[in-house]
């Protein structure tokens, strides 16, 4: 028996919990929650082992692949090994490679374009991102906005005090390239905590800041594509075309939520933000209201809303002294 907390894929977590049934606590990660007979998981298994091809050769295990690319297992469960040997009857001693892609959009197609889009070709690249693989994978990163609070803040400048009306996204003509809006087209970035809404403009100690509060001012739905951590939310059991090319365009997410992520040298953002502008460009031609995006420099998530006017202030703003800065570094 398998229960749902065995696993971390919210499709699976999902079909145990409808079809299973919770009994003593589960043999293979100790839970007390609805586990069904292995044999009922086979039909979504074999459709992803069909992904994979044999390869003694510098291959590895069908369960460490599986973890590796999918996060198909909770650190619950004790032996993923076991799962694929009762489902599917290989043992850890048969080694496997993912089968070759034949549509999807390479981590290596994505390093050209911006190579292209950078210093060739801005306008017409060649190697462009548009195709039906993509558009998918947008569609299975979407996330409803919740009607939360978020945050932005502002670096107070000596003397000077901000409006209310100051504080969303400039007006176009003020609009400089950011990490997800090309220059002259303004998005709102916003910030799920107020910790990421200061920790992303960067303030020295002893500077003040104005935070303050965006809440969203219209009862439209809003969709966004959530580009943190992408591995763990793409399920291949949802995937309806062809799982390798899918595997091969998750790389190329991973880049770009990293590419956003990490902040740039101001001297160099105007060339070096243009790649995630494009796909930014794409992901709202597809019909999305924005992208969510980690932050390298606070604990929480950050949002780029591509239409400013979906959202209004939500007073009162809070300013704040900043009493430390902490710096970490590492080798390169």
């Amino acid at each position: 028996m398998f229960c749902s907390d065995c696993f971390n894929d919210d499709f699976i977590r999902d079909f145990i919990v409808r079809k299973g049934a919770i009994k003593d606590a589960c043999p293979n990660c100790g839970s007390l929650s609805s586990q069904v007979e292995p044999r009922q998981l086979a039909p979504y298994l074999e459709q992803l082992f069909d992904a994979y091809s044999i390869k003694p050769e510098g291959g590895k295990p069908l369960a460490v692949l599986w973890q590796e690319d999918w996060r198909v297992f909770s650190d619950r469960l004790l032996d993923p090994g076991a799962l694929v040997r009762a489902v599917l009857g290989v043992g850890p001693e048969t080694l496997f490679a993912p089968r070759p892609a034949e549509g999807g959009i390479s981590l290596e197609h994505w390093d050209q374009l911006r190579r292209e889009i950078k210093g060739v070709n801005r306008f017409f690249p060649e190697y462009s991102l548009s195709g039906e693989v993509i558009s998918k994978v947008f569609d299975h990163l979407a996330i409803d906005v919740p009607k939360d609070v978020f945050y932005r803040g502002r670096i107070v400048e000596s003397g000077k005090e901000h409006q209310l009306d100051q504080l969303g996204a400039p007006p176009p003509h003020l609009a400089s390239a950011g990490r997800a809006n090309p220059i002259g087209i303004p998005y709102l970035y916003l910030a799920t905590d107020e910790i990421t809404a200061m920790s992303e403009i960067k303030p020295q100690k002893g500077a003040e800041a104005i935070v303050v509060g965006f809440r969203q001012a219209t009862d439209r739905q809003l969709r966004v594509v959530d580009l943190h951590e992408p591995r763990a939310k793409i399920s291949p059991f949802k995937w309806s075309g062809a799982i390798p090319d899918l595997l091969s365009t998750v790389p190329l997410i991973e880049a770009l939520g990293h590419e956003l992520s990490i902040p740039v040298q101001s001297t160099s953002a105007a060339v070096d933000y243009l790649a995630s502008q494009y796909v930014c460009e794409l992901i709202k031609k597809c019909g999305f209201s924005g992208v969510r995006y980690g932050s390298s420099l606070g604990p929480g998530a950050n949002f780029a809303f591509f239409d400013p006017a979906e959202f209004e202030v939500y007073p009162p703003p809070r300013r704040y002294q900043v009493a430390d800065v902490r710096i970490e570094t590492r080798l390169i």
